[in-house]
């Protein structure tokens, strides 16, 4: 694991909450295997350290979206394809396909 300030965190969480554990040992195991590692009179401060580590990744995420999303409202809204190009389109495409025994019978109804 990297030492970043996320780990330091936790690790610093974990060693308040659950003085009796190795912060590494606790970071290494995942949270469904908490209970599989841990004694029960343990598993309240792991707990609690998880826990506050989870609020604050959403307390981040939860602040930038509030932030964020009336930005997206001063942004202009248009269109990215328009119908009158589309009609155009289909219509120019439909001349091109036109097939060999319909020209064929244009030709025939000329004569």
């Amino acid at each position: 694991m990297r030492g970043d300030g996320r780990n330091e965190h936790a690790m610093t969480l974990i060693a308040e909450t659950a003085p009796e554990t190795y912060p590494s040992l606790v970071l290494s195991a995942g949270a469904s295997e908490l209970r599989e590692w841990f004694p029960v009179n343990v598993l309240p401060g792991i707990l609690t350290a998880h826990m506050d580590g989870i609020k604050g990744a959403f307390a981040v995420k939860t602040s930038l979206l509030a932030v964020n999303y009336p930005l997206t409202l001063l942004l202009k809204w248009e269109r990215l394809r328009c119908e009158t190009q589309s009609s155009n389109i289909m219509d120019a495409t439909d001349e091109k396909t036109q097939s060999p025994l319909e020209s064929e019978f244009d030709a025939r109804s000329v004569i």
